[in-house]
């Protein structure tokens, strides 16, 4: 069963938070505050989530238009959809309250049947925009926008089932003893540098058809994209190397792949990263070489 909506009354006048509190209480939990101070403590304090928020502009002390911006700067609040109350229409104080965060209006005095459905119709938008908020956290990367290893494995497998005729490969690349450059450049040139990485992919990825990418973890990058021949690949690589040396000349980086060509295409996509990151295994620390296909042989050894 679904909990029942909670709505904070942000009002100094108890005859309208009555008003309110009478046409809505038999759909919702109603909790009241006088003014935007008393509504931040009830906000944090609030034994369960607050759903929507019915804000007079005109409250004494902290304004309406100060507590929607204390609401923008803390992040357990900021999505929550705030309806204004006025007085009469008024262009410009709506489009104010718009500015600030505003999703819909009230105007007084109030007719109940749009009260309640400006609070069903705000609510369910809110939802929509948390759940596409979500979605997007779990199928994206945060640093770097691309997909998320979830995400870039399904990506992948529909790319392969999609196109039957295609010889695909699944190239994984990280950077050899990326912890060092964490600890030599710092947290932020560490990110800098996954950051530079993701925009090489994106890069790759405009270029080539019927390709997919994502981060795996850390310094660990995916790409699956059609094998057009060894020497081609090797290319690429080599490309990418020659790029991430004239990023930071005085430091060598040393870029490390592992390739499997796609010989199984009923393997698991997740099969296919370990495959590769059994080939990458083989040359890192080998700096006359950062770039290996995987055969069989590296299963059993």
């Amino acid at each position: 069963m679904d909990r029942q909506k909670t709505v904070l009354v942000i009002d100094d006048s108890a005859m309208n938070r009555s008003i309110l509190c009478e046409i809505l209480c038999q759909e919702y939990t109603i909790i009241e505050a006088e003014n935007g101070v008393q509504a931040l403590k009830m906000l944090k304090n609030a034994k369960s989530k607050v759903d929507a928020i019915i804000l007079d502009i005109l409250i004494p002390g902290m304004g309406g238009y100060e507590f929607m911006e204390c609401m923008k700067k803390d992040n357990r609040f900021a999505q929550i959809p705030v309806i204004i109350l006025t007085e009469k229409a008024d262009r410009a104080s709506e489009r104010k309250a718009l500015e600030n965060g505003a999703w819909d209006f009230v105007s007084k005095p109030y007719d109940a049947e749009i009260v309640k459905l400006r609070l069903k119709n705000v609510i369910a938008r809110s939802q929509v925009s948390l759940l596409k908020e979500l979605n997007h956290v779990m199928n994206y990367d945060p640093l770097t926008g691309v997909y998320s290893k979830n995400k870039f494995f399904s990506a992948s497998k529909t790319l392969l089932t999609s196109n039957p005729d295609k010889q695909f490969a699944f190239l994984r690349l990280d950077i050899d003893r990326f912890k060092l450059i964490n600890s030599f450049f710092g947290n932020v040139g560490g990110d800098k540098l996954i950051k530079y990485m993701a925009k090489h992919i994106r890069d790759f990825a405009k270029t080539t058809e019927c390709c997919t990418f994502g981060r795996i973890d850390a310094d660990v990058f995916g790409i699956f994209t059609p094998y057009q021949g060894k020497e081609h690949t090797i290319e690429q690589i080599e490309q990418a190397v020659s790029r991430m040396k004239a990023l930071t000349p005085n430091y060598n980086i040393m870029l490390v792949y592992g390739v499997y060509i796609v010989t199984d295409r009923e393997l698991p996509i997740s099969q296919m990263c370990d495959r590769a990151a059994l080939a990458a295994k083989t040359v890192k620390g080998h700096y006359m070489k950062n770039y290996a296909f995987y055969d069989d042989k590296m299963r059993l050894s």
